[in-house]
């Protein structure tokens, strides 16, 4: 009957999904979505738009966007904050479903 909370960004940084900001080129797009907010990084617009599958919203410098999971959220879930080095983000899991299925899975075997 015990619950336990596990952050997405502990398991997106688990399972590697994170991104470089010096391996991406940014496309026309991105660029002239960037032109368009306030100093976003069109690197960040660029992962931005590869992580969603369209755009719903652009909103004082941010994108709420549909995410291949089907999600609504801003920019994609792609998390700039605490990615513990600069030129990092973090991306939301690629199955979080299946992610919190292994969590749970590798928990009770181990309890």
């Amino acid at each position: 009957g015990d619950i336990l909370v596990v952050c997405q960004k502990a398991v997106s940084k688990a399972e590697g999904r994170i991104a470089a900001l010096a391996a991406v080129e940014p496309s026309p797009f991105a660029l002239a979505i960037a032109a368009q907010t306030d100093g976003k990084d069109a690197r960040i617009i660029e992962i931005i738009l590869r992580e969603s599958r369209r755009i719903v919203r652009m909103d004082r410098g941010h994108l709420i966007v549909e995410t291949h999971h089907g999600w609504i959220c801003a920019n994609a879930g792609v998390d700039e904050s605490n990615a513990g080095e600069d030129g990092i983000v973090i991306l939301l899991p690629h199955d979080a479903d299946a992610s919190a299925r292994r969590l749970s899975d590798g928990l009770r075997a181990r309890l």
